[in-house]
């Protein structure tokens, strides 16, 4: 894979972007890692313990800490989007053409 130098005032994309992967994949791993970071955010803004934030997502303490620690590749939109409404938050998708 070839790499880029960054220059100054110049930006890079997402690594999603970067790897080569089917675009609908990348756009998976997209939303499943806003998804994931929004979790993350509500969990540590929430000040609960590991265990009790665990069992409010309906998931074992293993699988909470794979969940911090943004083990993306275990996780799906669908526990991902469950999680979120378990926190309390509305999710909202929206859709556009690409460009």
């Amino acid at each position: 894979m070839k790499t880029t130098k960054k220059t100054k005032g110049q930006t890079l994309p997402p690594v999603v972007d970067a790897i080569e992967v089917p675009a609908g994949e990348a756009e998976s791993m997209k939303l499943r890692s806003k998804l994931m970071l929004a979790v993350q955010d509500r969990v540590h803004a929430s000040g609960a313990s590991q265990s009790q934030s665990a069992k409010l997502l309906g998931i074992s303490l293993p699988h909470f800490l794979e969940l911090m620690d943004g083990r993306i590749d275990l996780f799906s939109v669908e526990a991902l989007v469950d999680m979120g409404v378990r926190l309390g938050m509305k999710i909202e998708l929206r859709v556009k053409p690409s460009e």
